[in-house]
């Protein structure tokens, strides 16, 4: 994959709509999904978001772009804390996108797809 574009968004419904219009070009139908924890840089709390990716095949691998969600489901404090309000919006936020991709023949898979660094010169 050769520097791809990022398209990102927050909301859950535009990522949905947006992957919708490419299903036939999302690579091997397969959407990444998982849990991110963001360490706070002034707070000893965790911020939570589901992140969802899908890479949508360009006609050209320097095409390929990835579309991206990161939805903020709330906060935690510390490790091994749980707060049920964010547990239950991150399970209602991938619920969400599992249903939908399984309608559409996606395969929701763990992980993240992302853009590669450009090298160095």
């Amino acid at each position: 994959m050769a520097h791809a574009r990022v398209v990102r968004f927050n909301d859950p419904q535009e990522f949905l709509r947006e992957i919708a219009q490419d299903k036939e070009r999302i690579h091997r139908k397969i959407v990444r999904l998982t849990t991110l924890y963001t360490q706070s840089k002034t707070l000893p709390i965790m911020y939570v978001s589901v992140l969802a990716t899908a890479l949508i095949e360009g006609e050209t691998p320097a095409r390929d772009s990835i579309v991206r969600l990161e939805h903020f489901c709330g906060d935690i404090m510390g490790v091994g804390h749980t707060d049920e309000k964010t547990r239950e919006r991150v399970s209602k936020a991938q619920g969400v996108i599992e249903g939908y991709c399984r309608d559409m023949d996606l395969d929701v898979r763990a992980g993240v797809y992302e853009a590669e660094k450009p090298a160095k010169e």
